[in-house]
């Protein structure tokens, strides 16, 4: 079985990138809030009592999943190449995703009021099998480059 990260850089290495797609920032604020709902659970296991410690304990866990979602954001690459969408992400180990272009059956642009004014929106790209759905900038230039 062939390296999954090695055959993709290397197929990199021999595909032009036409456009890098960035995440946008709308996708931080439900992490952020984990976060500063999270802060509070420190206050809580410091200091509180009986229950309120408990409550703490489980307001630590949304300060988990707020950092946690804060580093995938960073670490998401997406790209898309002559022949691929190329999707990578991880904390400490990396994964990629490469969709290829000619195996497109769906490409969705979801783009709510706020998204038009703000210019983020939900592009989905979907085979038969793999679907895959990212909050990006510039969500229209993607999709007019992956349909050309």
């Amino acid at each position: 079985m062939n390296n999954l990260l090695n055959s993709s850089f290397q197929s990199e290495r021999h595909s032009k990138i036409l456009y890098t797609a960035n995440k946008h920032w709308i996708s931080l604020v439900i992490p952020i809030i984990y976060i500063l709902v999270g802060l509070v659970g420190i206050v809580f296991t410091s200091f509180g009592v009986g229950f309120l410690k408990l409550i703490g304990l489980g307001l630590l866990y949304l300060l988990y999943k707020g950092i946690v979602a804060i580093l995938k954001y960073i670490n998401t690459k997406i790209y898309l190449t002559e022949d691929h969408l190329t999707v990578t992400y991880g904390i400490l180990g990396k994964s990629v995703n490469d969709i290829p272009l000619n195996k497109l059956e769906a490409v969705i642009l979801t783009q709510n009021f706020l998204g038009r004014i703000l210019n983020f929106g939900t592009l989905t790209a979907s085979t038969g099998d793999v679907t895959q759905a990212y909050v990006i900038k510039n969500p229209m230039e993607l999709r007019s480059k992956i349909i050309k």
